[in-house]
């Protein structure tokens, strides 16, 4: 049996422990893939925007918390790229990332950093699990691929 059929059920049952039930689980992550860029939340309460690094290759991130906002069950949450213009052909500047949570909106800057990534969860949420989580299911990703 390969390894591939395994992480699936494994990063569920992971992810359930460490999110906790009654805890807001990690929404939204940037940069990414789409699919995990843009979210509805799950849970009603407060979620806070962290900013992790060091995240694939340190034993454990530095998570900093950047921006607390009270959001309704059923708000959008997530990331986007703005462009400005007035920047478009410089190197970084033209493209910057934003965070919004329920019609509210942040600036995040250029994203000039391949070890930064920004996430939306609950105040009680185990981001250091979840970054170890996902560091574990890549590792997998990688030996199923023999």
């Amino acid at each position: 049996m390969k390894l591939q059929y395994l992480w699936m059920p494994l990063l569920a049952i992971s992810t359930t422990l460490v999110c906790g039930c009654n805890s807001i689980p990690v929404e939204a992550v940037a940069p990414g893939p789409s699919e995990t860029q843009e979210a509805t939340t799950t849970l009603g309460g407060q979620y806070v925007l962290y900013k992790a690094t060091g995240f694939d290759h340190a034993p454990a991130p530095v998570i900093e918390r950047l921006w607390a906002v009270t959001a309704p069950s059923g708000a959008k949450v997530g990331f986007r790229w703005a462009t400005d213009r007035s920047h478009l052909y410089d190197a970084f500047g033209a493209n910057h990332l934003e965070a919004y949570i329920n019609g509210n909106v942040r600036d995040l800057g250029t994203f000039d950093d391949h070890d930064v990534k920004y996430v939306w969860a609950g105040v009680d949420t185990d981001l250091t699990s979840y970054f170890r989580q996902q560091r574990e299911q890549k590792d997998l990703q990688t030996m199923s691929l023999n």
